[in-house]
């Protein structure tokens, strides 16, 4: 049975005078489209009688549809050959009937001079009555048409594109207006900064309404540290959650944040011209921007991040392949990298049997050049490199009343935080492993973390790089509010000057080996020589928890943690101007540390290691012709490896330093008495309290080097090979260790067979 009163009442159903014979079907039609105002209507939800008549009309079409039937009250049907195509005839009929039932009472509640007939006890009721279902008839015609209106303009307004997207002239900054000049807000429901877009986590601005702050993002401007620091003074208990899984703090969906869109079109409209707000941005300067751009997103983590946004192919080859529909489960078995973690240099290993990493491999190879990203950016648009100032659309920039500099992270940060009256709350204190820093304080903010761009600024670019950045960044550099200065980096083209005592190319000065430079630590005034096999993993743990970093524990993985100068977050002596560096080095105040360890006991645990994988042996030594890891099945082989080929694992301590430094070393420690030796350390440079006391072990309740009992397994593992020939070259190869005079040994015996 089809039930025609589910309508809402000012819809209509179908006239109560309908009769159910086939003949008064079009006159029943007519008499809707004429009666006007002497038609009364039932209210919501049909009688039984009206439902009883609806079931006559389905049963007169069914007649006139199929007259073999019989009568609507003969209850035996007896089908023609014909009766399929009868029978879809008879369904459309009826649906068409529907329809038109439908449409003709829509359009007569409509009607303008329509009046709706309801029985009431008295005339006076009545009217009144009448009168409020006149209001109501218009109201509904009024939000029909807007929303035909609004309809209409969707349909031909062409589709707006981001802000990242269009090339939009810099407004200087202007006097604060009332943004309502004709009627409508400034704020525009479709505008990128308004838009809701889940997928676009730093398009929309952050509000924290108690403060009067609008905040715009922006990636690689210490964003991350920004929104920890919105989710805490927001009351979010786990707000320093660094959630991958859910992109926390990042994710809108999931942060807990406020943004512009959450709020009305009024509100919004408020927020971002009101002189009561503060509209506040942080800039970075383009060149060190796009360089960790390009650190982090096309080589850190494989460049998967650009694969995924800028490589059609392979995005098509994955519509195709549902195989591996992840893009970085995808490169895991596509691309497997070897590096030699010392030399820094990767030799890369495809799969080019699976689907879709032949398209990888060929994509990857044209951004991880940087002249190769320079160009796939031009096309492929991104919120990690695209310009600044396509942050928000044009007509906004003069409501922004304060610009920070990433250049002057820390500065700035406060100045923001004390104008909105929120430094000594949230700002001041709460901040580091133990809840005792200031944000200032946190390692974002000096420019080196994750992929320390800002220390490899002078090793990535030259004069042709620079003006193909600031060519692409021009709207940038030409932004008033942004006050970027066009410097050469690379120029004058001559060498730059050594200092008076540090060189150039020393090896405490030099970029090219993971454990080459020192690693300064600002806070407690320490500069610390690793030496490979002599705690430091442990230290460069300890390191990465001093600047406050949340994975200082990470071992390992694609980014080489915590090794890699490219992505531990620490700082080295390089780092620093040249005549900074010197001051640094020469001053007592200054802590210059190394820890040695019993040279034979050193080079057992090397050979151990190297005879695990000695493919490290073949790519640093012989990387043209592989093969001479072969020698390793002896440790003879290995010492006769390493009197042609330098390494830090296996070089005499004394060649850490060029012999000038030696004398400034003011702290020596050994690895045989590690426990004792680094408290010393910690307890002098005023860290062992934070850093040493507690957190370490697997259930985080030992101190910094407990003791181990493992401790000299893999030099003990090489043992059933030593023999006194053996020892002998070790002797002669470590010579200058045993007679040096800035440390001492106390036997030149392996130090594991005694203990």
């Amino acid at each position: 049975m089809i039930s025609f009163g589910r309508r809402r009442q000012y819809v209509g159903a179908v006239p109560t005078d309908h009769r159910g014979d086939s003949s008064s079907f079009e006159n029943s039609i007519t008499d809707n489209r004429t009666r006007g105002s002497n038609n009364v209507y039932s209210p919501r939800g049909s009688s039984s009688s009206q439902q009883t008549k609806g079931k006559m009309l389905f049963e007169a079409l069914l007649n006139l549809t199929c007259p073999e039937r019989g009568s609507s009250g003969d209850s035996k049907y007896h089908p023609s050959p014909n009766h399929k195509n009868k029978t879809i005839r008879t369904y459309l009929l009826v649906a068409a009937f529907c329809g038109f039932v439908i449409l003709s009472n829509f359009h007569r509640s409509n009607a303008s001079q329509e009046e709706v007939k309801v029985p009431t006890p008295s005339k006076s009721s009545n009217q009144s009555n009448v009168q409020q279902q006149q209001q109501k008839s218009t109201e509904l015609r009024e939000s029909e048409s807007s929303k035909s209106e609004t309809k209409s303009q969707e349909s031909s307004t062409p589709i707006k594109l981001p802000a990242a997207h269009q090339e939009m002239p810099v407004q200087a900054p202007q006097q604060l207006d009332t943004g309502v000049t004709t009627g409508k807000f400034l704020v525009d429901e479709n505008d990128y900064i308004y838009k809701r877009d889940l997928f676009r986590f730093d398009a929309a601005p952050i509000i924290l309404p108690e403060y009067k702050l609008v905040f715009f993002s922006i990636p690689k401007v210490a964003c991350t540290t920004f929104k920890f620091l919105f989710r805490r003074i927001m009351g979010i208990k786990d707000w320093k959650n660094q959630d991958f899984k859910l992109i926390l703090p990042h994710n809108p969906k999931y942060n807990n944040l406020k943004y512009l869109w959450d709020y009305s079109l009024e509100e919004a409209n408020e927020m971002m011209t009101s002189p009561e707000w503060t509209r506040a941005i942080f800039v970075r300067e383009p060149k060190n921007r796009l360089l960790s751009a390009f650190l982090d997103k096309a080589i850190g983590n494989d460049g998967w991040h650009v694969l995924k946004r800028c490589c059609h192919p392979v995005i098509e080859c994955r519509g195709i392949d549902t195989t591996h529909k992840d893009i970085s489960k995808l490169l895991e078995v596509c691309h497997l990298d070897a590096w030699d973690s010392r030399r820094n240099v990767i030799v890369p290993q495809w799969n080019l049997d699976i689907p879709c990493c032949k398209e990888a491999k060929e994509c990857r190879e044209t951004f991880e050049t940087f002249e190769g990203f320079m160009e796939t950016i031009k096309i492929c648009h991104d919120e990690h490199w695209d310009p600044q100032s396509h942050r928000m659309e044009a007509k906004y920039w003069k409501y922004i009343n304060f610009v920070g500099h990433m250049e002057s992270m820390k500065n700035d940060t406060r100045r923001l935080l004390e104008k909105i009256g929120a430094w000594d709350k949230w700002g001041a204190t709460g901040w580091g492993p133990h809840g005792n820093s200031s944000i200032v304080d946190q390692s974002e903010f000096s420019q080196s973390h994750t992929t320390g761009s800002s220390s490899k600024i002078y090793q990535w670019y030259t004069p042709e790089r620079e003006r193909l950045v600031e060519a692409f960044y021009a709207i940038d550099y030409n932004n008033p509010l942004f006050n970027f200065e066009r410097t050469n980096l690379t120029e004058p083209y001559e060498p730059l000057p050594d200092g008076e005592f540090i060189k150039r190319d020393d090896r405490v000065y030099s970029k090219g080996d993971w454990d080459g430079s020192p690693i300064v630590v600002e806070k407690y005034k320490l500069i610390f020589f690793t030496v490979p096999k002599i705690g430091a993993t442990k230290w460069k743990q300890a390191f990465r928890r001093m600047m406050g970093l949340p994975n200082w524990r990470e071992i390992g993985g694609k980014l080489g943690l915590p090794h890699n100068p490219w992505t531990n977050g620490l700082k080295y002596l390089y780092d620093y101007p040249i005549e900074e560096a010197e001051v640094m080095f020469k001053s007592g105040e200054w802590t210059k540390a190394i820890f040695i360890r019993s040279p034979k006991d050193r080079f057992l645990s090397v050979y151990t290691e190297m005879s695990r994988d000695p493919e490290q042996v073949d790519r640093r030594c012989c990387p043209h012709d592989p093969g001479c890891s072969t020698a390793l099945r002896t440790i003879a082989g290995l010492l006769e490896i390493a009197e042609t080929c330098y390494s830090t694992h296996w070089a005499p301590i004394t060649d850490r330093m060029e012999e000038k430094y030696w004398p400034y070393i003011n702290f020596v420690g050994s690895l045989e008495n590690a426990e004792a030796d680094s408290q010393k350390l910690l307890e002098r440079i005023g860290a062992w309290d934070e850093i040493g006391r507690s957190g370490w072990g697997e259930n985080g309740g030992d101190h910094f080097f407990a003791r181990d009992e493992n401790a000299f397994n893999s030099v003990l593992h090489s043992l059933s090979l030593y023999n006194p020939a053996v020892d002998k070259q070790l002797d002669e190869f470590y010579k200058v260790d045993f007679e040096s005079n800035y440390f001492t040994f106390a036997s030149n015996r392996v130090y594991a067979m005694e203990h």
